[in-house]
């Protein structure tokens, strides 16, 4: 499927939902829907009717692989079975996508050492005790339903949508400064190691069984 089949976006008020609809891939994203993801995202940015946009999962996962997505989102929601896993260690890569930045400003150092160098798989509940997790919804059922509920509920009209993105442009000014100079040495640093072949192999040991991926 193209990148438009699997992400749609909708809007409701001042709400923007984009929506990874690709379930049987565990909405894996291709190139293509790599850049279907940012023109949207840019798109609900523009609007200026939208104050919040949510980025949410069909199926069990909300993106493989992805991971290092959810990090620099303001709120993350989940349900009571998620994880983290982010095996680059595993595939011989180093971090990506910011994540060298995000995770450890959203859990911590210690938990993120142990997420990225140790690929280590993150269970929700450590999660929500190192704030990574804002919330957990219980009915797995109705997960979508609650949280467009909540959200819908906690940036209601008594909030002013103004003061809230400029104290949201205030709270992540060094930290985009952060993400800005680590993004080309995680790009360069995984361009290395794939010039080398390094990645390529492990992959292949992972796509013909004789290496397990933790997944």
């Amino acid at each position: 499927m193209s990148g438009h089949e699997v992400i749609h976006l909708k809007y409701d008020g001042k709400l923007a939902v984009i929506t990874l609809d690709n379930a049987s891939k565990f909405n894996s994203l291709t190139q293509a829907s790599y850049r279907r993801l940012a023109t949207l995202l840019r798109e609900a940015d523009a609007n200026e009717d939208v104050v919040v946009t949510l980025l949410i999962g069909e199926g069990p996962f909300f993106s493989a692989p992805p991971a290092a997505l959810i990090s620099h989102s303001d709120f993350i929601y989940s349900v009571p079975d998620a994880y983290v896993l982010t095996p680059f260690s595993s595939l011989e890569l180093v971090a990506e996508g910011g994540a060298s930045v995000a995770f450890v400003q959203r859990m911590g150092w210690g938990k993120a050492n142990e997420a990225l160098i140790l690929g280590r798989k993150i269970p929700v509940q450590e999660l929500v005790q190192v704030g990574f997790v804002n919330k957990l919804f219980q009915d797995k059922a109705k997960f979508r339903q609650q949280v467009l509920e909540h959200v819908q509920a906690t940036f209601g009209d008594h909030v002013v949508g103004s003061s809230m993105l400029g104290t949201k442009a205030l709270l992540r000014r060094r930290l985009v400064h952060e993400q800005d100079e680590a993004a080309p040495l995680e790009t360069f640093g995984g361009l290395d190691r794939f010039c080398e072949g390094i990645p390529q192999t492990e992959m292949a040991k992972v796509a013909s069984g004789s290496k397990k991926h933790r997944l």
